[in-house]
C-alpha cells in the first residue's frame, strides 16, 4: 500500500512539474509573440477613424442624458462595440470586410443621432 501510494505522488508530482512546464512555455511564447508586433506598423489613419467613431458616440451619450427618447444604454453598448473593434484591429492589424460594414452603420447612425440630438438640444 505505501509503495503503492508513493508511485502515485511521484506520479502527480511529474504530471504538475510537466503541467507547469507547459503554461510556462505557453506564457513565453505569448510573452515573445507580444514583443514581435511593431506598434508603428499601425495605421494612424484608421486609429484616428476608430477615435473619431468613439467620440461621436460619446458626444450623443452625453446629449441624449436625461432624454426620455434616446436609450443611452444602447449607446454605450455600440461604443464598447466600436472599442472592440478598434482592439481587434489594434492587435491584429487588419479589418475584415464584415468588420468595416458594421463600423460604418455604426457611424452612419450615430452621425444622424448627433443632428436630431444637436438640433433638439438647441430649442
Amino acid at each position: 500500500m505505501v509503495l503503492r501510494n508513493d508511485t502515485m505522488e511521484k506520479r502527480i508530482k511529474q504530471e504538475r512539474k510537466n503541467h507547469n512546464s507547459d503554461l510556462k512555455n505557453t506564457v513565453l511564447d505569448i510573452l515573445s509573440s507580444i514583443e514581435k508586433v511593431d506598434p508603428k506598423s499601425l495605421s494612424k489613419i484608421t486609429v484616428e477613424k476608430f477615435d473619431k467613431i468613439l467620440s461621436l458616440i460619446s458626444c450623443n451619450i452625453k446629449l441624449s442624458d436625461n432624454r426620455k427618447n434616446f436609450d443611452t444604454n444602447e449607446f454605450r453598448i455600440d461604443k464598447s462595440s466600436v472599442f472592440n473593434y478598434k482592439m481587434k484591429y489594434s492587435t491584429t492589424g487588419s479589418i475584415s470586410k464584415d468588420d468595416m460594414i458594421k463600423l460604418n452603420l455604426f457611424y452612419q447612425k450615430h452621425k444622424n443621432l448627433a443632428k436630431i440630438l444637436l438640433v433638439n438640444w438647441y430649442l
